[in-house]
């Protein structure tokens, strides 16, 4: 095991890491995502996010560009876009829809040179 230490704390960054969307999912199915510790369990799953961009962003040893602070403003975002999802419904078109927005947010990501990782190229 010849691992410096940047890379032995990349695999375990990695290894630390929990699906926020998983957890919320299952806390919402069985009804412990209202009381303190569903709230508790998420607050911690949202800092370790944040501490993962950070860490992601530390690691590529690039600046990000000046328009990540821009991607700020995509929380003005929030009601139109869920006002369009209520509008889709809950058919076959919801999952088409999140499957548009996804790629969406990936070409405005990508036109503005913010996917500079070096395991996306």
């Amino acid at each position: 095991m010849d691992l410096n230490w940047q890379s032995a704390a990349l695999i375990g960054f990695a290894l630390s890491f929990s699906s926020t969307v998983c957890v919320v999912k299952v806390l919402e199915s069985s009804g412990d995502i209202k009381p303190r510790h569903g709230k508790l369990f998420i607050g911690i799953l949202v800092v370790q996010d944040v501490v993962a961009v950070v860490f992601m962003i530390l690691a590529t040893g690039e600046q990000p560009s000046v328009w990540a602070f821009a991607l700020l403003g995509l929380v003005l975002l929030r009601k139109p876009i869920g006002r369009l999802l209520d509008k889709v419904g809950h058919n076959e078109l919801l999952p088409l829809a999140g499957f548009f927005l996804a790629f969406g947010g990936y070409e405005l990501f990508s036109s503005l040179a913010l996917l500079r990782c070096p395991w996306w190229r």
